[in-house]
C-alpha cells in the first residue's frame, strides 16, 4: 500500500528527492516514476512486513480500521482506513503516519475487470478508452505535435514543446467506467493511474501524500455517472455572451513581443 524507492531517497551527489520531483513535473515523463511496491498485505501474510495493534470498529454507517505496520528493517507506519456511506456514494479514506520518513509515495490497488472501459481523467486530447495504458496526472504544456512526426521531434529540440499523448493542461484522477461506477480521488498531489500493468486491477500512485480519499459512486448510465461526478467536484459556469462576438486572439511571448 505504501512504499519507498531508494532511487528517490538519494542524498548528496546524485541530487535529492525534491530535485527528482521537479524533473518529473517538468518533463512529464511517466517512466521516471518509481515502480509500485507492496509494503504490507496482512490479509495474505506478506513475508516482507507485519501488522500489529490492528483494530476494527463500526459506528452507524461507518467502518474504521487502524493498525501498525513494520518491516524487517523495523520501519514503522501507522495506518487508518475509514469507509463511510454518504449521499449515495461510498467514501474510503486512507491515511498513513510515516514515523520514520521512509516513504515518499502511496500506492492503492483495486480490482478492474479485463473488459472494463475507462473514460474521463480530465482534459484528454488523444485517448478515449484508457484501459490498457498508464496515465500521468501531471499538469503540463499540452504540446504541439503530441507524437506526430517529425513535428514533435522538431519542437522538442527547439524548446521541448512537442508533448505526447498524455501531456495536458488539466488532468484529473476522476473517471467513469462501463461497469456503472465512477471514481473520484480527492487529492491535489501528482501521480498516475496505471490501467496497463495488470489485466485485472488498477494501480493508483500518489506522490508525497500522507492521505487520500476515494469516492466511489454507482449509476445506471454514463450520463448518471457523469452527473454524480459533477455534483461532487462542481461544474463550469456558463460562458459569457461576448464569447460568441468576434475573435479571441492569443499571442505568445509576453508584453515585449506583443508591443
Amino acid at each position: 500500500m505504501f512504499a519507498a524507492d531508494p532511487r528517490y531517497l538519494v542524498k548528496g551527489g546524485h541530487g535529492n528527492v525534491d530535485d527528482i520531483s521537479d524533473r518529473i513535473i517538468k518533463d512529464g515523463d511517466i517512466h521516471h516514476w518509481p515502480k509500485a511496491q507492496q509494503f504490507s498485505n496482512h490479509a495474505k501474510g506478506c513475508p516482507h512486513a507485519s501488522v500489529d495493534d490492528e483494530s476494527l470498529s463500526f459506528t452507524g454507517t461507518s467502518i474504521f480500521e487502524s493498525g501498525h505496520l513494520f518491516n524487517k528493517q523495523r520501519h514503522n507506519l501507522d495506518f487508518k482506513v475509514k469507509i463511510q456511506e454518504s449521499n449515495g456514494a461510498i467514501s474510503i479514506k486512507f491515511s498513513i503516519d510515516d514515523q520514520d520518513s521512509v516513504g515518499n509515495f502511496m500506492v492503492l490497488n483495486y480490482e478492474s475487470p479485463h473488459d472494463e472501459e475507462i473514460y474521463g481523467l480530465g482534459l484528454q486530447y488523444t485517448q478515449w478508452n484508457f484501459k490498457g495504458v498508464k496515465v500521468p496526472i501531471i499538469t503540463s504544456e499540452a504540446g504541439v505535435g503530441r507524437g506526430a512526426e517529425p513535428l514533435t521531434t522538431i519542437l522538442n529540440v527547439y524548446g521541448s514543446k512537442g508533448g505526447n499523448h498524455w501531456t495536458t493542461y488539466s488532468p484529473s484522477y476522476s473517471h467513469i467506467t462501463n461497469k456503472k461506477r465512477s471514481f473520484i480521488f480527492n487529492t491535489t498531489t501528482i501521480g498516475h493511474l496505471d490501467f496497463h500493468s495488470f489485466v485485472d486491477r488498477t494501480t493508483a500512485l500518489f506522490w508525497h501524500v500522507p492521505s487520500v480519499e476515494l469516492i466511489l459512486q454507482y449509476g445506471d448510465s454514463p450520463k448518471a455517472l457523469a452527473g454524480g461526478v459533477s455534483k461532487r467536484i462542481g461544474t463550469m459556469r456558463p460562458m459569457p455572451d461576448w464569447i460568441m462576438n468576434g475573435a479571441i486572439v492569443g499571442l505568445q511571448g509576453g508584453e515585449l513581443v506583443i508591443k
